[in-house]
């Protein structure tokens, strides 16, 4: 209790880190706040981020295989435990590192509940429990440990069955008056870009030649404003890629001493860096539904008739959902399933079982050459001359770049794509149920305000060892929302032996 001090709570939300499985779907934690010392000292030392705590539950893991990482984590095999930090080193770990924006809400809890919220923090610091990715997580927990100290308040029974860190957040507004006010903490990634976002593009060109060469003259027509806008851009650049990995680059460490150096020779009555605004339409609690159902009717031209479709997928978002309150470029999807009955042929059929998909679409930039990925576990029907109209597992990965608008309402990847499927119905390598396939994936995603969102993807493989030397896959969808948890939709395909498309709405809960 003497260390904690605690004077207040807030619950602290960590965006989606497609990098690490683990945090795919984001992250909760508590912020226990310090009461500052009589003697003022923890104030004058900035307590508000120093000498607060974070408090979070965690698995321990001891393996970073994706694989493995599943199976376990939904099991419920890795145990489970609370973890206790310094509020500014998860700050340096998620914000800096990990380049993830946090949002912090303040809870208005009574002084005894705080203490008492404190207090039982000390008894589940010894407990070891169960760690399960999808139900008995961080956010889980977060929510439960706030029950415990404050019996008053009811969270847990108001999240579904499934309990992801955006639905912990939604939950708190469940109840009025228990959050007060909520923040913005922006990475260092969304503070050198507010940072570009003042310079033009001859000044960011400055920005770029500082990072590389620390000792490069200014131009000479700059003014003193516009000199230290560039100079603190750059600065934030090179602390931006040095919390990704720290010390491994002892030359952008000495650049950035240099930076601020003659940073420092400037007035420092001139402005600092520009504080990142407030992206309020990515705030998690303004999310759609973590679960999704649908209902679609269409055409299709191999058998001339119509279908109907019924869809549901367990989480969480894909590029053409509603955007609010999730990253703009990002797909993850979990158990997506889709039936389908065709009245022509009078059959009932699975047509679509995504086990995971992941997509990081990384845009390309001056300073950020991160590649774009895709990833995913999938079922979905061929139509092709070599399999006219069956349902074939497989895995797939994709890597590429990107090229996006400065606001990433429209962007362009293209990835070299490889895939095996597999299906018994198949005729693959050698006659036999396996397919392997390689070759280009392109798309284009563009965020249109007054109709929605529409992502058009096209891909051709190769199939090597194989009678049919390839296939093609092009998809197109239009989306848009027509409220906050609903949305309407166009989707077509086009495959060598089948042209469909269907109208579909979506239902998000």
């Amino acid at each position: 209790m003497t260390e904690l001090a605690p004077a207040g709570v807030a619950v602290v939300y960590a965006a989606n880190y497609l990098d690490n499985p683990a945090s795919a779907f984001g992250h909760t934690f508590l912020r226990i706040k310090k009461r500052p010392s009589a003697s003022g000292s923890d104030a004058a030392r900035g307590a508000g981020d120093n000498g607060d705590h974070g408090v979070e539950y965690t698995a321990t893991t001891g393996s970073d295989n994706p694989l493995l990482f599943a199976f376990k984590g939904l099991t419920g095999l890795f145990p489970g435990v609370f973890r206790i930090h310094s509020f500014a080193s998860k700050t340096h770990e998620y914000a800096n590192a990990e380049a993830r924006d946090l949002w912090q809400y303040d809870l208005n809890l009574s002084d005894a509940e705080v203490e008492m919220l404190a207090l039982h923090l000390w008894e589940l610091s010894a407990t070891k429990l169960n760690y399960f990715y999808l139900t008995k997580n961080c956010s889980y927990h977060a929510l439960a440990t706030l029950e415990a100290a404050a019996p008053r308040i009811d969270l847990v029974q108001r999240l579904n069955f499934v309990v992801l860190p955006r639905d912990t957040i939604k939950a708190l507004y469940t109840m009025p008056g228990l959050v007060r006010d909520f923040g913005y903490l922006p990475s260092l990634r969304s503070q050198y870009r507010a940072q570009l976002a003042q310079l033009d593009s001859a000044q960011q060109d400055v920005v770029r030649q500082l990072t590389l060469d620390p000792n490069s003259p200014l131009p000479s027509n700059f003014y003193r404003t516009e000199s230290a806008r560039t100079l603190d851009a750059a600065r934030l650049v090179l602390d931006a890629r040095l919390a990704r990995s720290p010390g491994s680059d002892p030359s952008a460490e000495a650049a950035r001493t240099q930076l601020t150096r003659r940073r420092s020779l400037l007035t420092a009555s001139l402005p600092g860096p520009a504080r990142a605004p407030v992206p309020s339409d990515k705030a998690p609690q303004r999310a759609h539904g973590s679960m999704r159902v649908s209902l679609g009717t269409g055409i299709t031209s191999q058998y001339g008739s119509s279908f109907h479709t019924l869809g549901y997928r367990l989480a969480l978002h894909d590029l053409t959902d509603p955007p609010d309150g999730e990253p703009e470029l990002s797909q993850l999807q979990f158990l997506d399933t889709r039936f389908r009955y065709d009245l022509g042929q009078r059959s009932f059929t699975l047509d679509r079982l995504t086990f995971a998909e992941l997509v990081a679409l990384n845009p390309l930039t001056r300073y950020e050459h991160a590649l774009s990925w895709r990833g995913r576990g999938f079922g979905m029907r061929l139509h092709d001359s070599a399999c006219r109209d069956c349902f074939a597992h497989g895995l797939e990965i994709a890597i590429g770049g990107t090229v996006a608008s400065e606001d990433e309402r429209w962007a362009l990847f293209l990835m070299a794509d490889s895939y095996v499927a597999f299906a018994r119905q198949l005729d693959g390598i050698g006659g036999s149920f396996v397919r392997c396939g390689i070759g280009p994936l392109a798309g284009v995603r563009a965020r249109l305000s007054d109709v929605g969102i529409g992502l058009l993807t096209a891909n051709w493989a190769y199939l090597p060892g194989q009678t049919l030397k390839g296939t093609f896959d092009v998809r197109a969808t239009l989306r848009s929302e027509l409220g906050k948890n609903v949305a309407l939709g166009v989707e077509a395909t086009l495959q060598p032996s089948s042209t469909e498309a269907q109208l579909a709405s979506y239902l998000y809960f």
